[in-house]
């Protein structure tokens, strides 16, 4: 009797190495605030203003949607020049990190969030941006304000929606807003807000943007 041998049959795994690059937002991060003694006015636009907070010495940007004696909303705009990527990259994860100065959370609990959404912001960011960005209300990623550590970098982790933002060709701009504005939610009393470093701060500050991907 015959002994038949059989050829082993070998599945050739090739696990690609998971790559990452990190990029810092560029010099024309700003934040627009807006003012009024009513909430859809200020959700609006009023009294707009592009806060020269951003430059040395303060070297700071803010996030707010708040009630004091009147209402006011912030959005800060931020930009990262991701062309380096590969243009053939699959991104599988992204994390935003602002280097938090101060955050408080005393107006809503239930509108907690402070919220990464697209950017439309020109270059230079100019005061007509606010209307631009006011219809933008898809969210790529969030964190609680609660949950913002001072002093210190806070990664913000971006859904599928935010991976698809990324631009493998140029830059990927961004608009940071607090919950109750993306919502148009009128605050009660109090303040849901961040003041974070920007650009202009310089190294171990800067907003970041760390991409996680897989080569083509």
């Amino acid at each position: 009797m015959g002994i038949h041998m059989m050829t082993p049959l070998y599945e050739m795994v090739i696990k690609r190495p998971l790559l990452s690059m990190v990029f810092y937002a560029l010099a024309n991060n700003r934040h627009i605030r807006s003012n009024n003694i009513a909430w859809p006015a200020c959700q609006a636009g009023s009294s707009l203003m592009i806060h020269p907070w951003y430059a040395p010495p303060t070297c700071r940007l803010v996030t707010r949607a708040s009630l004091t004696v009147s209402f006011w909303i912030a959005r800060s705009f931020l930009s990262f020049d991701t062309a380096s990527l590969p243009n053939a990259a699959k991104i599988v994860g992204a994390q935003l990190s602002p280097y938090a100065e101060a955050a408080r959370r005393t107006s809503s609990v239930v509108h907690p969030y402070l919220q990464v959404t697209k950017g439309y912001q020109s270059d230079p960011i100019v005061i007509g941006d606010w209307h631009a960005q006011t219809p933008e209300t898809l969210v790529l990623g969030q964190i609680d304000l609660a949950a913002i550590v001072n002093n210190a970098y806070n990664p913000i982790a971006l859904n599928q929606d935010g991976l698809d933002h990324i631009n493998l060709t140029g830059e990927t701009k961004y608009c940071i807003r607090q919950q109750m504005d993306t919502d148009n939610f009128r605050p009660p009393l109090g303040t849901n807000e961040i003041y974070y470093h920007s650009q202009q701060k310089g190294v171990g500050y800067r907003p970041m943007l760390s991409v996680y991907y897989y080569p083509a």
